[in-house]
């Protein structure tokens, strides 16, 4: 049996559909699991030993990606987060079973359809993307605080990394802290000045490697940012792959975000996580949350009803978590 599971958003996005296929690859053991996602996600999706083959939608054209489907001969498609695209590019490559949501416009394109609304927020993406298995008969209870990934950190690829790391003049006997102070923009982010300050405490009470990531077009925004600062801190934003990344957080003592993609990676590194989450409920930490016991969360500290994206920068929610209150729970982390 082939089963193909449908990703194509962001990283993020992608590491918490990553348990399906682990889920699926026990369940049928001999089940052959392929991934269609977007490329710049490929390198975190052949990371995780459930997944047999990967095609991303972006490496050739529409005709072409029905070409290799049809090749495939996929028996089941689930549509994780369905997309009208996708969605028509496996009813016209013929898959058997195609698993989505029951109340799109394009839902006829699934000849299994899930009766489930994300718009309400009520639960965690994961526990959304687990409940699609339903399409295909099968009742599942993900429990949040026992999930597998499927993600493991490979030994030559991590001492490549370190090597890198350490050209940079990364000092291995201290400590690193990461602070991944960008985001993809999907949620309200504690500000920027404020990650300036944290650092300023950190690195006067604490001899550590303070490591800055990010994208690449976010590298000069960081090193404009960080010209005055007095310590020694790295900016390898736009330096990192994503299999870097993930190595380098298996080798970091706290790493420090807003929501996005990389908390969850580090999250799954099973590094110590401080996020920094707004109460909006479609960005909240209810949804989105890192899935770690090794994390601690800070949400504004204004009590607001009927939360939304509007209200919370009109008030200026997220500024309302001091600098004083983050150092000193990183504190616990260093100790």
């Amino acid at each position: 049996m082939k089963i193909l599971i449908v990703r194509t958003d962001r990283i993020g996005d992608t590491i918490l559909t990553l348990p399906l296929a682990v889920y699926l690859k026990k369940k049928f053991n001999d089940a052959e699991i392929i991934f269609l996602c977007r490329s710049y996600t490929k390198e975190i999706i052949q990371l995780c030993g459930s997944v047999d083959k990967i095609i991303a939608i972006d490496d050739q054209n529409f005709f072409d990606t029905i070409s290799l489907l049809m090749k495939e001969k996929i028996d089941v498609g689930i549509h994780v987060n369905p997309k009208f695209m996708s969605a028509l590019l496996l009813w016209l490559a013929g898959v058997k079973q195609n698993v989505g949501t029951k109340y799109r416009a394009y839902s006829i394109l699934f000849n299994r359809r899930v009766p489930l609304h994300r718009k309400f927020n009520t639960k965690h993406e994961l526990e959304y993307n687990f409940d699609l298995l339903s399409g295909i008969d099968l009742e599942t209870k993900i429990d949040l605080h026992d999930v597998d990934f499927g993600i493991r950190a490979d030994e030559n690829s991590k001492q490549l990394t370190r090597t890198k790391l350490e050209s940079e003049g990364i000092d291995f006997t201290q400590k690193i802290i990461i602070l991944h102070i960008g985001s993809g923009g999907s949620a309200i982010d504690w500000n920027k000045k404020n990650f300036f300050e944290l650092a300023e405490m950190i690195s006067k009470n604490y001899n550590c490697n303070i490591i800055l990531t990010g994208s690449s077009e976010e590298s000069e925004m960081l090193k404009d940012m960080f010209r005055g600062f007095k310590s020694k801190i790295f900016n390898l934003a736009g330096t990192l792959n994503l299999k870097d990344m993930f190595n380098l957080l298996t080798m970091s003592e706290l790493y420090i975000g807003n929501s996005t993609g990389p908390t969850h990676l580090a999250a799954v590194a099973g590094t110590n996580v401080i996020a920094f989450y707004p109460k909006i409920p479609s960005c909240s930490v209810l949804r989105w949350g890192p899935v770690t016991k090794r994390r601690f969360i800070f949400e504004p500290r204004i009590d607001c009803k009927d939360c939304n994206e509007n209200q919370c920068k009109e008030l200026n929610c997220m500024d309302s978590i001091s600098v004083q209150e983050v150092f000193e729970k990183v504190e616990t982390f260093l100790v």
